[in-house]
């Protein structure tokens, strides 16, 4: 049994539509907590962004699922700050957040100033200071307050402040449209770079016209969330015998344990027979 129990829907909560879901005999139902999402849009000309912004946040238990950031319809114009209530799970002390957007719309490219993410944390309150109260009162009151004291917590936060001070746009700094931050005060957690290289068979038809995703799973750190492979060493990428050499960026990953490579399916010649993918890590000049 894989309980669901939400909409799958544009239009309604959160607007996913894609979903994660456990059986629920063999993994616990997962917890959810609140968070809070201020973002800060820089106050520089055209900073603003029409496209789709979404948030992805990884912590020491575990990642969130891909976060939508949108309550109106003008979100995210110059100089603003857009305050975002988000139930997604509990992932533990947050070490990184990935942010970015879909690249869609006039006017997408983004200045982002700044995130703070705001954790909802919680701890049972003092059920004994309430017994003498209760010995006046009827069994009935007895059993609705005993009930209600259960769930009683004190509310506070954990609160994590991001800098991003960047552009997130094609056509501005070094033209990525996402961007992995740590919180503010962390020096211990240093971004990596890798070189993903593309390798297409030699068969007939081997190229592919469609859009090719990638990410990237590490042992220590979680992974680089699903990055499209855009910008390669040739102009036409994925041809038959092609190598195409990509750079990815992410906060270090630690020892490689495997990666997840797809294709949308689009364009006139989608089929793709991919030989190899090779990645080097330029930090510690591994392959």
């Amino acid at each position: 049994m894989f309980p669901c129990n939400r909409w799958l829907d544009k239009d309604e909560a959160d607007g996913r539509v894609e979903v994660e879901v456990y059986p629920s005999e063999i993994v616990p139902i997962e917890k959810l907590i609140n968070y809070e999402v201020s973002v800060v849009t820089g106050d520089v000309r055209a900073a603003g962004t029409n496209a789709k912004v979404f948030m992805q946040i990884y912590g020491e238990t575990g990642k969130t699922e891909l976060i939508i950031l949108e309550n109106r319809s003008n979100n995210f114009e110059r100089g603003a700050t857009d305050i975002f209530k988000r139930e997604a799970a509990d992932v533990g002390k947050i070490y990184k957040i990935r942010v970015g957007h879909d690249g869609t719309g006039i006017g997408d490219g983004w200045f982002l100033e700044s995130v703070t993410l705001k954790r909802l944390k919680a701890k049972e309150s003092d059920k004994k200071k309430q017994k003498k109260k209760k010995k006046k009162k009827s069994d009935e009151e007895e059993e609705e307050e005993e009930e209600e004291e259960g769930t009683k917590v004190d509310e506070g936060m954990d609160v994590y402040t991001f800098v991003a001070h960047r552009w997130l746009a094609r056509d501005e700094g070094d033209k990525e449209i996402e961007v992995e931050l740590v919180p503010d005060g962390e020096s211990d957690l240093e971004e990596n770079t890798y070189e993903v290289r593309v390798l297409t068979g030699t068969v007939w038809g081997a190229g592919t016209d469609a859009n090719v995703f990638l990410n990237i799973y590490g042992l220590e750190r979680g992974d680089t969330g699903e990055r499209q492979l855009k910008r390669s060493n040739n102009l036409n990428k994925f041809e038959k015998g092609q190598v195409d050499v990509f750079t990815v960026k992410a906060i270090d990953l630690g020892e490689l344990k495997k990666l997840r490579i797809r294709h949308d399916n689009s364009g006139t010649s989608p089929s793709w027979y991919l030989e190899r993918v090779e990645i080097v890590d330029l930090k510690e000049s591994t392959t």
